[in-house]
């Protein structure tokens, strides 16, 4: 019985001491973000007057960017969580489809995404909240967070060129010679969101970042050369929502440094009665870890 009274005894004195190592400590990281994604925008237009039954649409698939970007994650202060920064990136390539129906015609091309750049910039503020004892935590958020695309296509195929002359006149075409059309997509809202962190005795820790966004705006323009001019110099900016999860966790710790890897999903949506826009965006990165 001795044996078991002091066996249970020195478990317990473990289990507490490991108890206090789990807990968490307020600390600010800073993070070194490297990241892939690959979206997919969805715009359709929708003709008025003399053209009301028509509709554009314009979809750019497999979009792969690269980005690079740098954060700060963590606690101001006892009280105050914070997360910002923000990144910069390349878009490599993707498939630009472009279809236009009319009481007359139905018509779709496809050309390549030659390329240009994205940005995302994010400020967050809240106040964290601990449980089971310090492992897990819970910071209710509101901030701020910005998109940019600037999207280039090289049009070689153009929706012109496969109507017929008498086509082209009724649906309001013109021969258009050039080829390089830019695209620019941005977003911009306030968001409600919640970051969570899990850490277990094991040295092992799991995160996540989840936001609402909501009474944002979404601006798209575009020079395009399809031929029809109501199109090829549009410019319109609407309200937007949409949301957005990060999920990780950390693979390698060499104090002060870590290592965390992570996926994440955002969708946009951005409609109106003559124009609906629509981002979705799949991504997976690492973050390189400083800690003080």
């Amino acid at each position: 019985m001795r044996k078991i009274f002091y066996t249970a005894l020195a478990a317990l004195s473990f289990f507490t001491s490991l108890e206090a190592i789990c807990q968490f400590e307020p600390k600010l990281d800073c993070k070194l973000q490297i990241s892939y994604r690959q979206d997919r925008l969805d715009w359709r237009i929708k003709g008025r007057g003399f053209l009301s039954d028509a509709l554009y649409k314009d979809t750019f698939s497999r979009m792969n960017t690269g980005l690079i970007g740098l954060y700060l994650k963590g606690f101001a202060n006892e009280w105050v969580y914070i997360r910002g920064g923000g990144d910069v990136g390349l878009i490599f390539d993707g498939v630009d489809r472009e279809r236009f129906r009319s009481f007359i015609s139905k018509e779709r091309v496809n050309n390549r995404i030659s390329g240009k750049c994205a940005a995302n910039v994010t400020a967050a503020i809240g106040d964290p909240v601990f449980f089971m004892g310090g492992r897990l935590l819970m910071a209710p958020l509101i901030g701020y967070t910005y998109h940019y695309q600037l999207i280039k296509v090289n049009e070689h195929k153009k929706i012109y060129d496969q109507m017929s002359p008498l086509e082209a006149a009724i649906n309001d075409f013109a021969p258009n010679p050039g080829t390089r059309s830019r695209y620019y997509i941005s977003f911009w809202s306030p968001f409600l969101g919640l970051d969570f962190q899990f850490h277990s005795c094991w040295g092992w820790t799991f995160w996540g970042e989840l936001q609402y966004n909501y009474y944002g705006r979404a601006r798209r323009k575009r020079h395009s050369h399809t031929g029809f001019d109501g199109i090829d110099h549009y410019r319109i900016a609407r309200n937007t929502e949409g949301y957005k999860a990060k999920l990780g966790s950390k693979i390698l710790c060499c104090r002060p440094y870590i290592v965390d890897l992570f996926i994440e999903y955002s969708y946009w949506r951005s409609n109106h009665r003559y124009d609906k826009l629509s981002w979705k965006s799949m991504g997976i990165g690492v973050d390189v870890v400083y800690t003080w």
